[in-house]
């Protein structure tokens, strides 16, 4: 795993950004516009002060001359910053799209872990206003730059009419860089821990509109509410003291210039009254001298974007590079274009987080084509076993094979293109039912999709619909029933052609009739996959050809419905409960 870079410059940041933008040309073009731009920036206060002097000195074609250079250079540089604008939109447009798009693949390869620890509001966040916020920074840099140059120009106008004021001026501007440098330093070490909190609290305001009709069930507006008031008035606060902390320092340099620009009043006066300089070059001194500690804030607005820049991109940096923080799924090189769909759990441990073993030297076997099922009471680990078997976590020990092959060793195609896994609560895209499919395989046909929910038992429900496999079934499927979203994921899961199909709890929440249907498309099914099915109803089961009793992380029974009746206690003490309900 790489380890984040907390040091990371901005040349850095911006150029692995500039190798994610496909669109080369442009930003190329606004390069060298800005360039040319900078060039002449130098010389527009030249150009200002020569009118000065000239004025003074009454050369009157010096002046018009002086004033002719001086607005061709400034209409030149419209037109100049104009075209370099459109060149960066352009390039902006396509740098926002590819970094947008690989960001998003990078979140999928996260491992599941991570993705639960931190939420998927941290991940909204990156996708939209993180991205956004750093190109507004790039625009900011670039504008507030063009003002250095400004400086830039009046410290050489100052060197050409006098050497000790200009002395002056590069100590104390030095001295004011390096203090400017200290404070950032200390100002980013506060906005560190405030962004912290703030993407706790995204991922809170991620989870209410998650959670808004379960919330509104549970009546629950008030306390979500309450809590979000409470988080955000927080935050408010360490905001609050973020800003007076960066006040009080920015107002310290802030004396700390003006004491140094009176000492340069000071000395523009000694060399008044000793004739060092005139009166027309003393005017250039002062107005130049001003120029230089007046735009002396464009370094702190300058900093300040790149330290914002920095920010940005050491979020969006730190999933696309895969840091400690935001480790990535490994997988072996070993391919397999096609399973056979037999599999076996040997000596397998498992916790999450290093916390209590869920799984304790756990193994079975399951044969290709054969129908096994998982029984036990609540946290026995029943649904890890087909969390590992999908790789979605990695075991501490033992081994996981497919066709005799470790997972460890498999690609990820190999294994997630050959399982798919049917939970209690399964993922509908807010799409017409059609296009759920075409999310799974994008050249189906209508006939694979009809005769894919005819085998789960959906499509005479999807007939009596006014636009049949065209209906939009809304966010999770929320236009669906229960029962017939179970269904439209097995259907779905049958067009994925994988040769083993997991059912977790598919039918625990639904009513007889309901679970009848799904236990048909089930039926339906059998003899032709490797199925495996997590129920706490044993009527679901029943008819599996081998059924697993799982207690304390541990196989403690195995065989037929009628032989663990006979022989497993915690198996016959299952089914008698469920009976007396």
């Amino acid at each position: 795993m790489k380890k984040k870079d907390n040091n990371t410059s901005f040349i850095s940041y911006l150029k692995k950004f500039i190798k994610i933008s496909k669109n080369k040309k442009n930003i190329i073009i606004f390069i060298i516009l800005v360039t040319i731009e900078v060039i002449f920036s130098i010389f527009t206060p030249i150009c200002e002060a020569r009118i000065i002097t000239n004025l003074t000195d009454s050369l009157f074609e010096q002046v018009f001359y002086y004033i002719l250079i001086y607005y061709l250079l400034r209409i030149f540089f419209v037109i100049i910053d104009r075209y370099a604008y459109k060149n960066y939109l352009l390039f902006s447009k396509d740098f926002k799209y590819n970094l947008k798009n690989n960001l998003a693949k990078e979140i999928l390869k996260l491992n599941s872990s991570i993705v639960y620890k931190s939420g998927s509001g941290l991940f909204i966040t990156r996708l939209t206003s993180d991205i956004n916020s750093l190109d507004i920074n790039i625009i900011n840099i670039i504008y507030y730059a063009s003002d250095i140059f400004i400086i830039l120009g009046s410290l050489i106008t100052i060197f050409i009419v006098n050497k000790i004021a200009f002395i002056y001026v590069l100590i104390t501007y030095i001295i004011l860089i390096l203090l400017n440098n200290h404070i950032q330093k200390k100002i980013i070490k506060k906005e560190k821990e405030l962004d912290k909190y703030r993407d706790k609290i995204s991922s809170f305001e991620n989870e209410i509109t998650r959670g808004i009709q379960d919330i509104k069930m549970l009546n629950s507006e008030h306390s979500f509410l309450k809590e979000l008031k409470n988080k955000n008035m927080e935050l408010f606060s360490k905001g609050r003291d973020v800003l007076s902390y960066k006040d009080i320092l920015r107002s310290l340099l802030y004396i700390l210039r003006n004491i140094i620009r009176l000492g340069s009043y000071i000395i523009i006066v000694i060399l008044l009254k000793d004739n060092i300089v005139n009166g027309a070059y003393a005017l250039v001194l002062y107005n130049y001298i001003d120029n230089c500690f007046g735009y002396f804030k464009t370094f702190d607005y300058v900093q300040e974007n790149i330290r914002e820049f920095k920010r940005y991109a050491s979020k969006i940096m730190e999933i696309l590079d895969g840091s400690n923080d935001f480790y990535k799924e490994e997988f072996g090189r070993t391919h397999l274009n096609k399973i056979i769909g037999d599999f076996e759990f040997k000596n397998v441990c498992f916790s999450y987080d290093n916390d209590k073993e869920v799984l304790h030297n756990l193994s079975f076997k399951v044969k290709h084509n054969t129908t096994v099922g998982f029984v036990g009471k609540s946290g026995a680990g029943k649904t890890t076993i087909f969390n590992l078997l999908c790789k979605m976590y990695d075991i501490n020990s033992g081994e996981i094979l497919i066709d005799n092959h470790n997972i460890k060793d498999l690609d990820r195609e190999s294994i997630r293109g050959n399982i798919t896994i049917i939970s209690q609560d399964p993922y509908i895209f807010n799409l017409s039912i059609k296009d759920n499919f075409k999310i799974v395989k994008e050249d189906i046909s209508d006939d694979e999709i009809r005769k894919a929910c005819k085998l789960a038992c959906l499509d005479d429900y999807i007939e009596t619909l006014p636009d049949k496999y065209d209906t939009i079934v809304g966010e999770g499927g929320v236009r669906l029933s229960g029962g017939q979203k179970q269904r439209l994921a097995i259907a779905r899961a049958l067009v994925q052609k994988t040769e083993i199909i997991l059912f977790d709890e598919a039918t625990s929440a639904l009513d007889n009739i309901t679970q009848k249907q799904i236990q048909t498309a089930i039926d339906n099914l059998q003899g032709e996959y490797t199925i495996m099915i997590i129920a706490h109803r044993l009527s679901t089961i029943k008819n599996c050809d081998k059924i697993y009793y799982i207690e304390n992380g541990c196989i403690s029974a195995s065989g037929t419905h009628e032989y663990l009746l006979k022989n497993s206690e915690g198996y016959r003490n299952l089914y008698n409960d469920e009976i007396e309900k």
